[in-house]
This record gives structure tokens, C-alpha cells and sequence, in this order.
């Protein structure tokens, strides 16, 4: 899955099919995109570690 986040707005795309948000739901999506992309990332790192 592929997403941005510019001018308020959040495109979230997998394969031909696509969502766009506007305003303050696209903020909060995008921000929880982040949070669990960033948490999913220092997870991996840390098993890397192990």
C-alpha cells in the first residue's frame, strides 16, 4: 500500500484502487499511517537485532 499526504489532502493506493481524504480525517489517517509505519520499522529492527 502507497500513500501521500500533501495540501490537506491523503491518497491511500493499493494496486488500481485509490481513497483520497480531505481536511482533518486526512491528517489523523495520515499521522496514524506514520505512527504504525515507524513502530513497524523499529519492531523489525529490533528482531534484526536479537
Amino acid at each position: 500500500m502507497n500513500y501521500s499526504f500533501q495540501n490537506d489532502r491523503l491518497s491511500l493506493c493499493e494496486k488500481d484502487t485509490c481513497l483520497h481524504l480531505k481536511g482533518n480525517n486526512a491528517k489523523v489517517i495520515s499521522t496514524i499511517l506514520t505512527v504504525v509505519t515507524f513502530v513497524t520499522a523499529v519492531s523489525a529492527i529490533a528482531k534484526a537485532i536479537k
